[in-house]
Protein backbone atom coordinates (compact mmCIF):
# COMPACT_ATOMS: atom_id res chain seq x y z
CA UNK A 1 0.00 0.00 0.00
CA UNK A 2 2.09 3.08 -1.34
CA UNK A 3 0.18 5.23 0.92
CA UNK A 4 2.19 3.87 3.87
CA UNK A 5 5.71 5.02 2.53
CA UNK A 6 6.46 8.62 3.00
CA UNK A 7 9.79 10.73 3.01
CA UNK A 8 11.95 10.44 -0.67
CA UNK A 9 12.49 7.26 -1.38
CA UNK A 10 10.38 4.97 -3.22
CA UNK A 11 9.12 1.45 -1.39
CA UNK A 12 9.01 -1.64 -3.99
CA UNK A 13 7.43 -4.83 -3.61
CA UNK A 14 8.09 -8.36 -5.65
CA UNK A 15 6.04 -11.22 -4.67
CA UNK A 16 7.26 -14.74 -4.30
CA UNK A 17 4.26 -16.41 -3.27
CA UNK A 18 1.05 -15.59 -4.19
CA UNK A 19 -1.11 -12.85 -6.08
CA UNK A 20 -1.17 -15.68 -8.80
CA UNK A 21 2.32 -14.43 -10.09
CA UNK A 22 4.78 -17.28 -11.47
CA UNK A 23 7.89 -16.53 -9.81
CA UNK A 24 9.14 -19.83 -9.79
CA UNK A 25 11.36 -19.23 -12.35
CA UNK A 26 12.95 -16.08 -11.58
CA UNK A 27 13.96 -17.10 -7.91
CA UNK A 28 13.93 -21.02 -8.15
CA UNK A 29 16.02 -21.58 -5.00
CA UNK A 30 13.87 -19.01 -2.35
CA UNK A 31 10.69 -20.26 -4.20
CA UNK A 32 11.53 -24.30 -3.48
CA UNK A 33 12.50 -23.38 0.22
CA UNK A 34 9.37 -21.16 0.87
CA UNK A 35 7.31 -23.80 -0.69
CA UNK A 36 9.02 -26.59 1.89
CA UNK A 37 7.94 -24.76 4.79
CA UNK A 38 3.95 -26.33 5.20
CA UNK A 39 2.33 -23.06 6.93
CA UNK A 40 3.71 -21.23 3.82
CA UNK A 41 2.88 -23.57 1.23
CA UNK A 42 -0.59 -24.17 2.59
CA UNK A 43 -1.30 -20.44 2.88
CA UNK A 44 -0.41 -19.94 -0.32
CA UNK A 45 -2.57 -23.11 -1.31
CA UNK A 46 -5.59 -21.38 0.26
CA UNK A 47 -5.16 -17.99 -0.32
CA UNK A 48 -3.57 -17.44 -3.94
CA UNK A 49 -5.18 -14.39 -4.52
CA UNK A 50 -3.03 -12.71 -1.19
CA UNK A 51 0.54 -12.10 -0.72
CA UNK A 52 1.81 -15.31 0.83
CA UNK A 53 5.91 -13.93 0.86
CA UNK A 54 7.65 -11.11 -0.88
CA UNK A 55 10.66 -8.92 -1.45
CA UNK A 56 10.48 -5.64 -0.23
CA UNK A 57 12.90 -2.94 -1.47
CA UNK A 58 12.97 0.44 0.24
CA UNK A 59 15.49 3.27 -1.54
CA UNK A 60 17.17 5.82 0.66
CA UNK A 61 15.01 8.19 2.15
CA UNK A 62 11.87 6.24 2.27
CA UNK A 63 10.24 5.81 6.08
CA UNK A 64 7.18 3.35 6.36
CA UNK A 65 4.54 4.49 8.85
CA UNK A 66 3.22 1.89 11.35
CA UNK A 67 0.63 -0.01 9.64
CA UNK A 68 -1.09 -3.68 10.22
CA UNK A 69 -2.65 -5.91 7.64
CA UNK A 70 -5.57 -6.43 7.15
CA UNK A 71 -6.12 -9.58 8.71
CA UNK A 72 -4.02 -11.99 11.44
CA UNK A 73 -3.37 -14.79 8.73
CA UNK A 74 0.45 -12.89 8.20
CA UNK A 75 3.25 -12.84 10.18
CA UNK A 76 5.92 -10.37 8.94
CA UNK A 77 9.36 -10.53 9.51
CA UNK A 78 11.86 -7.78 7.81
CA UNK A 79 15.37 -8.76 7.23
CA UNK A 80 17.85 -6.07 6.20
CA UNK A 81 20.39 -7.35 3.33
CA UNK A 82 21.81 -3.91 2.92
CA UNK A 83 21.35 -2.05 5.67
CA UNK A 84 23.13 1.58 5.37
CA UNK A 85 24.62 2.80 9.08
CA UNK A 86 22.01 4.69 10.84
CA UNK A 87 19.59 2.66 9.37
CA UNK A 88 17.20 0.50 11.36
CA UNK A 89 14.30 -1.87 10.97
Amino acid sequence: DRSLAEGTGIWREFPLLGLQVDTESRCPRTWQLLTEVEAIASHWRLCPNEETALFSRLTPGTRLKPHCGPTNLHLTCHLGLEVPTGCRL
